[in-house]
């Protein structure tokens, strides 16, 4: 992806962490919430940051604490000794999972069905009342929900990229396409190969592309593919000899992978 196109994804998935935020914080409340293990989260965070022991401050005397695994309460100790010492503090830890876990989402959908899915995806999952409501506990689910969503996108595979990998082993990538060069019709299978893992295309015309078409060309070439334009009219047997023996390693190109005769307009 060029570098607009990370600034332009990059904004969009501020802008969607930002809502979940904003959501987040309207329905924020400091008091404690009454249900599940806030307490025990909370005092085996004070057992780490006191002594780095693993036990019930209110049953120092018992073995190593083995229910919980020590990473949330891990988190919980790091705000203690920074100087968290309120529950509007430690909640506040949970609101930033939640939100971390929504920009993950994002990423996980973009690599998988691109930047829109993906915006309205993670819109969807960052004001779900679930996860908003998670936001307000003192406990564990908003930051494994933060690492299942991280390693959902680190582990996603780009279809694009996993094409072009595939085409890289069979040595397709290393080959060019010849496509007929016209308004429209042309012209879009040449961006679809492209698309598709072809590298690079040469077009063919009899006439150098101009107006529409040359605007579609620089598009192409803008997105750091190589595009080339070759003259010819097919009609012409040694005209397209020539053109044929001129793709190949004498210059610059690999050998001719396949012809698209593209005739036609798209309406």
């Amino acid at each position: 992806m060029s570098g607009r196109g990370w600034r332009t994804s990059g904004a969009v998935a501020a802008a969607v962490v930002a809502v979940h935020l904003v959501v987040g914080l309207t329905s924020a409340t400091p008091a404690m919430h009454p249900g599940g293990d806030n307490a025990a989260y909370v005092s085996l965070a004070g057992s780490l940051a006191r002594d780095g022991s693993y036990v019930e401050t209110w049953h120092p005397g018992t073995p190593p604490h083995t229910q919980y695994p020590p990473l949330y309460p891990g988190a919980l100790a790091v705000l203690m000794l920074l100087g968290a010492k309120t529950w509007g503090a430690f909640k506040a830890s949970s609101l930033v999972f939640t939100a971390m876990a929504t920009g993950f989402c994002f990423l996980w959908v973009r690599r998988l069905h691109g930047a829109r899915a993906a915006a309205v995806v993670a819109l969807l999952f960052g004001i779900a009342p679930g996860v908003l409501i998670s936001a307000q506990w003192i406990l564990a689910e908003p930051l494994f929900m933060a690492l299942v969503y991280a390693s959902l996108w680190l582990l996603a595979s780009d279809p694009r990229a996993s094409r072009a990998a595939a085409a890289t082993r069979s040595g397709a990538t290393t080959r060019r396409a010849r496509v007929e060069l016209g308004v429209g019709l042309g012209l879009a299978v040449a961006g679809w190969l492209l698309e598709e893992g072809a590298g690079a295309v040469v077009l063919n015309g009899r006439r150098p592309p101009d107006g529409e078409a040359a605007e579609k060309v620089e598009q192409l070439r803008a997105g750091g593919a190589e595009v080339r334009v070759e003259i010819c009219d097919v009609t012409d047997g040694e005209g397209v000899a020539g053109l044929v023996e001129g793709i190949g390693p004498a210059s610059g190109l690999p050998p001719l992978g396949g012809v698209v005769h593209s005739v036609g307009a798209l309406a």
